[in-house]
């Protein structure tokens, strides 16, 4: 695996992992808030946060499969 691709692949995963931890953190503020507020749109979007947490860590699987796997037929 080339120097370039393992740069990428680790730039992605922190990425993805920059987002979970965000996405966690924001989706417990905005519960929070809603909650305290009485507010059902807040709490809602702090639902969400949580959503895409479980992309994020769909997104963070995928990368190290590709990083353990790197001759897969997934990227040309």
């Amino acid at each position: 695996m080339s120097v370039q691709r393992q740069n990428l692949y680790k730039k992605a995963w922190y990425l993805s992992l920059f987002t979970i931890f965000y996405n966690i953190i924001e989706g417990l503020v905005s519960m929070h808030l809603g909650i305290q507020d009485e507010t059902l749109a807040l709490f809602g979007f702090g639902i969400d946060s949580f959503i895409e947490v479980m992309s994020g860590i769909g997104i963070a699987v995928m990368i190290l499969r590709l990083k353990l796997n790197p001759n897969s037929n997934i990227l040309p």
